[in-house]
């Protein structure tokens, strides 16, 4: 059994169930059709800085100074888990006021939910990459743990 993301409420249900456990959306239908996702980043807020900013707060629905560092640090998420559809709206919005976004598409089945945050974070990931929380071991490196050995056994053999 794997889990899988909830289109709707976000939370982890089973692969297998047919419906989500939290919020009751039917998944065994839909399951395929929202695996892949659509973010879309900010790469230049262009010469219309002060409609681009207005629209960043409209759409991420952030704070003013959350817009400010959309608009400057870019590339910057303005808005993520989007269908298709809905990404390339609201990226057409951007560009109609000279905005130079982009799309960028993802996997959810190869996401997971931070225990320490609940943000989206990959599968492969050892730790979040927002809260820091450790979410799974690393792997030892075999060559690093026989190579201490050698020196442990060459050191007591000088003893």
């Amino acid at each position: 059994m794997a889990l899988i993301i909830c289109p709707e409420c976000k939370k982890e249900v089973s692969d297998q169930a047919e419906v989500c456990i939290h919020c009751g959306y039917p998944l065994k239908k839909e399951e395929e059709k929202f695996t892949k996702r659509y973010a879309v980043i900010m790469n230049d807020p262009g010469a219309e800085y002060d409609f681009v900013l207005n629209l960043v707060r409209e759409v991420s629905k952030v704070s003013e100074l959350e817009a400010k560092e959309i608009c400057t640090k870019t590339p910057k998420t303005i808005k993520a888990d989007l269908s298709e559809s809905q990404a390339k709206e609201i990226k057409s919005k951007f560009e109609s006021f000279g905005a130079k976004v982009e799309i960028d598409s993802y996997d959810v089945s190869a996401m997971m939910l931070c225990p320490g945050c609940g943000k989206m974070i990959s599968k492969e990931a050892y730790e979040c990459p927002y809260c820091g929380h450790s979410v799974k071991e690393r792997p030892t490196n075999l060559g690093t743990i026989i190579l201490g050995v050698c020196i442990a056994i060459l050191i007591m053999s000088f003893l």
